[in-house]
């Protein structure tokens, strides 16, 4: 019996040493499954962050779009109300330049006036010159 129940011993001890090995590649299993499991945890988080960079970077060229877009519609109203200053400018400049035409040719009318009237006397001078020649020549003829 002492023979069987040493057999029975050895047998239970090797259970046990079977079982604490067991025991012991089940915690490593578990440790490695918990590492594996705060490594897909940081992955996830780290993954979220990038998720959310993205999501701050579209967010940030959409916000510049809308600026550049107002931008360009208050550069296109400038646009059209410039072009409408100088379609007003041109039509006062060519206004202006009607004018000038006008007055220089009532300018070339009044200087055609004075010319002819300048020829008026100039030719009236010269027949009261001769006149007077005339008159000084009759009275010389008298004396005589």
């Amino acid at each position: 019996q002492l023979a069987g129940l040493a057999q029975k011993r050895e047998d239970l001890e090797a259970s046990e040493a079977a079982a604490r090995d067991g025991l012991r590649q089940a915690e490593e299993r578990v440790q490695e499954a918990v590492a594996a499991e705060k490594a897909v945890h940081v992955e996830l988080e780290a993954a979220d962050r990038e998720r959310d960079r993205a999501v701050e970077r579209q967010a940030e060229m959409e916000r510049r779009i809308v600026a550049k877009r107002r931008e360009k519609e208050e550069t296109e109203e400038n646009l059209v109300k410039h072009r409408e200053r100088l379609s007003g400018v041109e039509q006062e400049v060519k206004g202006m330049e009607r004018k000038e035409m006008m007055a220089r040719h009532e300018e070339n009318k009044v200087r055609a006036t004075i010319k002819v009237r300048e020829e008026a006397i100039s030719s009236f001078e010269k027949v009261t010159a001769t006149l007077k020649e005339e008159e000084a020549r009759l009275a010389a003829r008298q004396e005589r």
